[in-house]
């Protein structure tokens, strides 16, 4: 089949190889062999039939992009935790409803991170780990709550937390002094915390209405 064909043109590469890209092609299983390319940048697996990702993806330390979305995942693996030089994760469209253990601990350079349609119920705690998160898109799952936590990553600019279930926003959140984009249409929440200079400086989507950073709504 057209994706063997196109995994032994990339092994042949060896070190040298930069991007793996098989998507849509109806694979159930990462392959092992992945560990021969060590020099790997970009994998992307969109569009395919996978449910874990395969242990040898640990020897990618020089990965920068994985995309993982549409898949079958039922969690965030734990496997992450080695991509240490990764810095755009995609795993839109799975079937994530928790993180893994660990799953975040070696990310410290990551600055994209997309859990778009998902199954997620929570965010855990050790999501302040990722140090580096600029972009977090969470919209389409099943959220009710934002951990404190979230309010810690200083980098953060743009938030999205559409089509959940969140009832209210930590006032933790005036710790995020670079966010600029908040978007929360769709949820339940009744109040925003008083934190009103903060909105001043943030584009805020809440549904029908949207806060401009001068504090005007629309």
């Amino acid at each position: 089949p057209m994706a063997e064909k196109l995994l032994i043109r990339a092994l042949k590469g060896g070190k040298n190889t930069r991007i793996v890209t098989l998507n849509g092609k109806k694979i159930t299983k990462m392959p092992s062999s992945l560990e021969r390319l060590p020099g790997l940048r970009t994998l992307d697996f969109q569009n395919n039939l996978i449910s874990k990702v395969c242990p040898e993806i640990n020897t990618l330390t020089q990965l920068t992009k994985l995309n993982l979305g549409n898949n079958l995942l039922e969690e965030v693996p734990e496997e992450m935790k080695y991509l240490t030089s990764l810095r755009k994760l995609h795993l839109f469209g799975n079937r994530i409803y928790r993180f893994a253990p660990g799953a975040c601990d070696g990310l410290q350079n990551l600055i994209l991170l997309n859990l778009n349609n998902n199954q997620l119920t929570r965010i855990p705690e050790e999501v302040s780990r990722l140090k580096s998160l600029t972009y977090l898109s969470l919209n389409h799952n099943q959220l009710d709550s934002i951990p404190k936590e979230l309010c810690f990553l200083n980098n953060l600019s743009e938030l999205q937390l559409s089509y959940n279930k969140l009832v209210c926003i930590p006032e933790e959140i005036k710790f995020l002094k670079k966010l600029q984009k908040l978007h929360l249409v769709r949820n339940n929440i009744e109040t925003l915390p008083e934190v009103s200079k903060k909105w001043n400086q943030i584009f805020l989507w809440l549904g029908k209405y949207s806060l401009r950073p001068n504090g005007e709504w629309l």
